[in-house]
This record gives C-alpha cells, structure tokens and sequence, in this order.
C-alpha cells in the first residue's frame, strides 16, 4: 500500500512538473498571426469557399504569470483575461469582455510557434510565432494605455441607416454629436487628456474611455464614463442602448 501511494505521488509530482513547464514555456510575448475556423460550423449568409476560413489579426499576445493581454500595437490593448492549465495540453482562458467569456484550448509548442486549438466554438485554432519587439515595450499597454498617434485623422460618427459590409445597420444616439471631427498633433489637446477621449455631447466635453482603435482598421470604439447614467436614468434606457459611441475614419481627404 505504502508503495502504491509513494508511485501515486510520485506520478503526480511528474505532472506538475509537466504543467510548470507549459506554463513557463507560454510566457512571454506571442503574435498573433492567423485563427482558422471551420467553415462548416459557421452560420454565413456569404460563405467563403473552402472547408475553413481565416482571419490574420496579427496583434500581440503577453503571458505572465496566469493572466494574458492581446495588444493592438502600436495603438491600445484591446482584451484581458486569465488562463490555467487545468491538466496537459489543456489551456482553460477566460476573455475579460464586457461580457465574460471562457474557451477551452489544447495547447501545442512547435519550436518557436504555439498552436492553440480552440475545443468550443467553430472548430478554431490560433496560431503564434515569438514576438521580436520586447515585453518591456508591449508592457506600458497591459494598463490601458492608448497610443495618440492613432487618433489622428478625420473621424464620422454615423447616424440612421449606415452602409456596412454586405450589409446596412440602424444606428441611433440619445444625444447630439458632431458628424464628424478631426484630430492632429496641433488640437489633440482638445480631444485627448489623461488616457482620455473628449466628444460633445449635447454641446458639452464628455469623457470616453477608447475601447479600441487601431491604425490598420478604420473603427474608434469609445465607452462613455459615469455620466452616462444621467441619461439613462433621465430617458429611462437600457444601458447597451448607450454603451458604445462608434466613430469611423474617413479615407476620402
């Protein structure tokens, strides 16, 4: 009996050795290069041809100690969360969204790659090469810092019935807004202080935090800060009716 329980502790110890060594083998800093989803999985009314489709994000993944960041670089952080290893090879991560999601990954090293093979949803697998730009830059981005530079440009905020890719979307604010702005390294002052975003709303400077913008994508994303809830309370409106004011970079100057 003695012997069974030494072997039994003895095999444990074997596998969080296993496990310690995933975990150090995954931190550090990872791009983001391609996500292959299964086709067949996907509810499309465009279908891309072939079994799968995919998707090259190309943004920067930290690892450290049991939480991970994804990075937009050079502009802002667009996610956060935490991950575990709930036996080997298999990476349980939990997306700290607005609404919380949880994924389950197998995990395989591959020299300098990482495949991350999603158990879940649509049959995904995430694939990363080692990152070259150091941990040390990516860092300042890990606490929301947003990058000013990628505001710069002439930015419409949509209204009514607005023309997106294969298809067109209602979209609609409790407030008067500019219909469009500019923004340059001579009036940034006037839009941007302390890591945040001001807009007029209703002819008043409101902050916004950036949830997410980026110099490769022509969407800013800005969440309004507490005084949003005078308005809910005053028009009597759901909070997701005001969650987000969506800004889109103009091309045509």
């Amino acid at each position: 009996m003695k012997r069974l329980v030494g072997i039994y502790f003895i095999l444990s110890a074997l596998n969080l050795s296993a496990q310690d060594s995933l975990i150090a083998q995954l931190q550090g800093s990872w791009i983001l290069t391609a996500i292959r989803m299964d086709n067949t999985l996907i509810s499309s009314e465009f279908p891309q041809p072939g079994p799968y489709r995919w998707i090259s994000p190309n943004t920067h993944w930290i690892f450290k100690s049991n939480g991970f960041y994804e990075i937009d670089y050079p502009c802002c952080l667009i996610r956060t969360g935490t991950f575990a290893l709930r036996k080997e090879e298999e990476l349980f991560m939990s997306f700290g969204t607005q609404r919380k999601i949880d994924e389950l990954f197998t995990i395989q090293f591959r020299r300098d790659s990482l495949i991350l093979e999603n158990r879940l949803s649509y049959g995904s697998s995430y694939y990363f090469v080692k990152d070259s730009l150091p941990v040390k830059e990516l860092n300042r981005f890990t606490t929301g810092y947003v990058n000013p530079v990628c505001l710069y440009g002439t930015w419409e905020i949509p209204v009514g019935e607005v023309s997106v890719e294969f298809d067109a979307i209602n979209v609609w604010y409790p407030w008067k807004l500019p219909e469009t702005i500019h923004v340059n390294a001579k009036n940034l002052h006037h839009y941007w202080a302390n890591n945040r975003f001001y807009l007029e709303v209703d002819g008043v400077k409101r902050p916004f935090k950036v949830e997410k913008v980026s110099i490769n994508e022509n969407d800013l994303i800005l969440i309004p800060e507490s005084w949003v809830n005078e308005t809910i309370n005053k028009q009597k409106l759901e909070r997701y009716q005001v969650s987000n004011v969506w800004l889109r970079r103009r091309n045509d100057e």
